[in-house]
């Protein structure tokens, strides 16, 4: 028998449902099956969660080496213009989107606290 631990390891790694089973060694249903108990569903969901948040800091860190990249594309003269035309466009769609975001955050955080203080 295949370890709960194998199996989510294998999810996460994984395309489909077809190659954690193939991966494995064990039939499709057997992995419908454990998706469907909630403890190992909710162990799956966790150990997604971590990935996720773990590739959300990585990308955070990478982010201000990128808009430098950006800016020095942008900055560089013997660059085409449209090269520099499509980094400066980059930079402020980028900017725009996360000041965007940043907004939205604020505001729901602003409805959390006034429903809790109401």
């Amino acid at each position: 028998m295949v370890s709960d631990e194998k199996i989510i390891s294998a999810l996460l790694a994984n395309k489909s449902i077809r190659d954690v089973s193939i991966k494995l060694g064990i039939a499709e249903s057997v992995i419908y099956g454990r998706l469907r108990n909630p403890s190992f569903k909710k162990m799956f969901d966790d150990a997604r969660t971590e990935l996720l948040e773990g590739t959300k800091d990585r990308l955070q860190l990478e982010m201000s080496g990128s808009v430098a990249v950006l800016a020095e594309v942008r900055d560089n003269t013997s660059a085409s213009p449209q090269i520099r035309i499509n980094a400066a466009d980059a930079i402020l769609r980028h900017a725009y989107r996360m000041t965007e975001m940043l907004d939205i955050i604020t505001r729901i955080e602003a409805l959390e606290k006034q429903m809790k203080e109401d």
